[in-house]
């Protein structure tokens, strides 16, 4: 596939995406997907993130990671935090063994990536609760001011600050999809935790990177459960799709 072929595919993505957003005003539902370059059963479920990343009622995002690596390709997103992170689900929601393609709605259900009617049914089941905490993301000369409120909570829940970047397409030179032209939509560059939010207004500050497609803060219980999400893209058009190279490793 050239790599014309694979904008007018992104493009189609996103006009589909639009077709199918969600009510205006309406809580936004989170969903990360955990994948790899390095897996062949993911590209369908990396493309359905690219649609999910066009509607305005739901905050996707991608996070790679990095336990596919040995297969000889790196993915150039990937990292040992996102893994980490999946693996904390794997302890709140249940399972055997990590895997990709894994999407999680809301830190509260975990499903296969690729399963496209079944995840669309799910965001609309979840949109329907509302959200806990009410979260603000603005915008100063000194970066991001996020601010969460609500009433008292019984347990404190974290407060996660993500950015994350404009799509790309990568063609990996090794492993499962050597040759193949992927477009990555969301994928997360770096997260953090911000602090701890017990109720009541509280407010943190943030970076605000400029070449970034958007950042998110998301509050989380300690037993996963999302509950107060905001995101703001950094600016208003729709964002290029650029070329990412990567680097194969030795086989072991």
């Amino acid at each position: 596939m050239g790599f014309q072929r694979v904008m007018g595919a992104v493009c189609a993505a996103v006009v589909t995406a639009l077709g199918a957003a969600g009510p205006s005003g309406a809580r936004p539902v989170v969903v990360e997907l955990f994948t790899s370059q390095g897996c062949n059963a993911c590209p369908p479920a990396d493309a359905l993130l690219g649609e999910l990343a066009a509607r305005d009622d739901v905050i996707a995002l991608a996070l790679h990671v990095d336990y596919w690596d040995y297969l000889g390709w790196r993915d150039v997103f990937g990292s040992a935090a996102n893994t980490r992170r999946q693996r904390s689900y794997l302890r709140t929601l249940g399972g055997r063994t990590v895997f990709t393609p894994q999407l999680v709605i809301d830190g509260a259900l975990a499903l296969p990536g690729a399963r496209r009617a079944d995840v669309l049914d799910e965001i609309a089941i979840a949109r329907a609760t509302p959200h806990a905490a009410a979260v603000a993301l603005e915008r100063d000369p000194d970066g991001m001011v996020i601010r969460v409120d609500g009433e008292a909570q019984d347990n404190p829940a974290r407060v996660l600050f993500f950015v994350f970047e404009p799509p790309h397409v990568v063609t990996p030179t090794r492993g499962e999809n050597v040759g193949r032209p992927l477009v990555y939509h969301n994928a997360v560059r770096f997260w953090m935790t911000l602090g701890w939010w017990r109720g009541g207004e509280q407010v943190w500050r943030a970076p605000a990177p400029e070449d970034a497609r958007g950042v998110a803060a998301l509050v989380q219980r300690r037993d996963g459960v999302i509950i107060g999400a905001a995101q703001r893209l950094m600016n208003g058009a729709a964002p290029a799709v650029s070329e990412v190279s990567g680097a194969a490793i030795s086989a072991p």
